[in-house]
C-alpha cells in the first residue's frame, strides 16, 4: 500500500497580531519546526493498600515548547521576523499556528511567549533565525 505521508516542506508557521479579528501572518523562510513537545505529570500515590506494585495518578500536563529556524532577513518588510525579536523583548504572548498542508490543511493552534533566539552566521550559510516558544495552554488541531 502506497503511503500517504507528507514531507515537511508542506508546513507554515503563522503568527498573530493580537487583533480582533485577529490576522496570522507567514513567518518568513522558516527551514524547520519542532514541537510542540507535549508531557503529562505523574504523582506516586502508592500505599500500603498497593497490590505490590507502585500506582501512579496524572497531573498536570505540559504543552513544552516549539522551536524554529529560519533565514533571517533583519530588514525584510512581512518576514515576521523583527516582531519575533520585539516580542521577546516585552514579553508578548502571541497566538501561533502550524498548518500542515495536507488535504484538508491540518492547523495546530497554541499560544506561546518567545523565551530564547539566536542569529547564527557561518562561512558559506546563510545567516540563521533559531527561535524558541514556551507554549501556554494547551494546544488544538483543527
Amino acid at each position: 500500500m502506497p503511503t500517504s505521508a507528507k514531507p515537511g516542506s508542506k508546513c507554515v508557521l503563522k503568527v498573530g497580531d493580537g487583533a480582533g479579528p485577529e490576522v496570522f501572518t507567514t513567518i518568513a523562510e522558516v527551514k524547520g519546526v519542532r514541537g510542540p513537545s507535549l508531557s503529562g505529570g505523574v504523582v506516586d500515590v502508592t500505599s500500603f493498600d498497593s497490590a505490590g506494585v507502585r500506582e501512579f495518578a496524572p497531573t498536570l500536563r505540559d504543552a513544552g515548547t516549539v522551536s524554529f529556524n529560519c533565514n533571517y532577513i533583519p530588514n525584510g518588510a512581512g518576514t515576521g521576523h523583527q516582531k519575533l525579536l520585539t516580542d521577546l523583548l516585552n514579553g508578548t504572548s502571541r497566538n501561533l499556528r502550524l498548518e500542515f498542508q495536507f488535504s484538508p490543511t491540518v492547523i495546530l493552534a497554541f499560544s506561546g511567549i518567545i523565551t530564547g533566539a539566536e542569529i547564527g552566521a557561518e562561512l558559506e550559510q546563510a545567516v540563521s533565525l533559531s527561535v524558541t516558544i514556551k507554549v501556554t495552554g494547551w494546544p488544538t488541531w483543527t
